[in-house]
């Protein structure tokens, strides 16, 4: 492989270019119904589910990385541009500029003191900009990569940002590093041979993917001219399409071969690699970890939407009409955000937590105690991953003051149960009440929480016979 430049320099450049904010039109309906007929938001909050247009036509959505204020910013591909929009569907373009005829805007990402990282002019340019698009670093410019172009950017949890870089004319790879200070840098010896999927894992290593295998990259100091890596191995006869931070391991990453999709991670420390099938059809790509602990994916398979699976390997898919997911992301504000190529529109999802492949299946007159236990019908939907597994308990929906006791919460009524369902199938789980469970029932019907943990599988009214 060719030895690269060491050190790029700032490319003096015109100034960046605010475009006029425009509101963008609300594509779908709000799709805030929950069961029994409560949206569960206040008048003048946004949407549970919206799905927004961008102002220019045909712009070649991509990538999102979250902004500080709760919105999102989403890259342009085609139109050179980056857009940040508003949970209300407001939306902001900033143009970058280009002496290209057919400039592509490659990547973006969001560093953890909410300015954003922009490689752009189809790799060969990279700009860190602040909370609104302004560019502030390099003054009055932008990085060039010499003879490489940037296939990807990513900022470390050290605030170190990361590029993939190519070398046009041989193929060959390497890893650019910009530090506080300075340019971009390259290793002069020791590049690995990472070709796509670049992410930093919860271990605070960066990974990337190097065909089949996925590696971990060692950060040396400023200036080093050595970068090692360490390979793992995740499965033959496909590369990986992502990799992020997730519940467990170091790393998870995303593939599909011959035998379908594959959700799974890595952990250094063991060097165990533990995968999950994601369902037949299935063509897991961008990950993200939510705020819900679970690993979300964008599914471009045969039934486009959303996949998400747990530390255990149990999760499901759902479905956002026409919707084909090309990108995601978690707001600040713990919403979830998809982005659509097919059809310019990005959707934020408000409570992504509230997906669930349990289902609670109540009877007309919701449940019911009969000599102090309460049974309860659950249903795994077919398209789960994995089957569904869990803890079940109820809780009261109301906070209410504990019988004997002082202050008010969310009172325990049963014990946890645990219970595992195969996909497609059904079964009665039996809760005991405990004696608040039973002090709380003998002052009459109440609304309880069906819970999974922490997740809330239903709100139902639970009665004495």
């Amino acid at each position: 492989m060719p030895r690269l430049p060491r050190r790029t320099s700032p490319v003096s450049l015109p100034t960046l270019v605010l475009a006029v904010a425009a509101t963008s039109v609300l594509l779908a309906p709000p799709a805030d119904a929950e069961a029994g007929g409560r949206s569960g938001r206040a008048p003048g909050d946004p949407p549970a589910v919206a799905t927004y247009g961008v102002p220019t036509p045909g712009a070649g959505l991509g990538r999102l990385a979250p902004a500080p204020d709760g919105s999102m910013w989403v890259a342009e591909g085609a139109a050179h541009k980056v857009a940040r929009v508003t949970a209300r569907g407001t939306a902001v373009e900033v143009a970058l500029p280009s002496s290209n005829p057919a400039p592509r805007l490659v990547d973006l990402d969001a560093a953890a003191d909410g300015s954003l990282w922009v490689v752009y002019d189809s790799g060969r340019l990279m700009i860190q900009a602040d909370r609104t698009g302004r560019p502030v670093r390099p003054t009055g410019g932008a990085y060039g990569f010499a003879d490489t172009v940037a296939t990807s950017v990513r900022v470390a949890p050290d605030g170190v940002v990361w590029n993939l870089l190519t070398y046009p004319t041989t193929g060959a790879r390497s890893i650019a590093r910009t530090f506080a200070t300075g340019a971009p840098e390259t290793p002069a010896d020791g590049a690995p041979a990472c070709d796509g999927a670049l992410a930093a894992g919860s271990d605070g290593a960066m990974w990337c993917r190097a065909g089949d295998s996925v590696l971990r990259m060692a950060n040396p100091p400023q200036g080093s001219a050595t970068l090692t890596s360490t390979p793992f191995l995740v499965g033959l006869g496909a590369a990986v399409s992502d990799l992020a931070a997730g519940p467990a391991g170091s790393i998870w990453f995303s593939r599909t071969d011959a035998a379908g999709g594959q959700v799974g991670y890595v952990d250094a420390a063991s060097g165990a690699v533990r995968s999950f099938p994601t369902g037949a059809g299935s063509r897991p790509g961008d990950l993200a970890m939510g705020t819900d602990g679970r690993m979300w994916w964008a599914d471009g398979g045969t039934t486009p939407g959303l996949g998400w699976v747990d530390a255990q390997g149990h999760g499901g898919r759902e479905t956002y009409g026409d919707r084909v997911p090309t990108a995601l992301s978690f707001a600040t504000d713990g919403s979830l955000w998809f982005s659509d190529a097919t059809h310019d529109t990005v959707t934020r999802v408000a409570r992504p937590g509230r997906a669930q492949a349990t289902r609670v299946t109540p009877g007309r007159r919701g449940l019911r105690v009969r000599s102090g236990r309460v049974r309860v019908v659950l249903r795994c939907d077919a398209t789960a991953i994995n089957g569904c597994a869990g803890r079940l308990r109820l809780r009261s929906d109301a906070r209410l003051r504990k019988p004997g006791g002082a202050g008010r919460g969310h009172l325990a009524l049963t014990r946890p149960v645990a219970y595992a369902l195969p996909p497609g199938t059904r079964a009665t789980v039996v809760l005991r009440l405990t004696r608040t469970g039973r002090a709380v029932v003998r002052r009459g019907a109440l609304r309880v929480r069906v819970q999974d943990g922490s997740a809330v599988l239903a709100e139902v009214r639970l009665g004495r016979r």
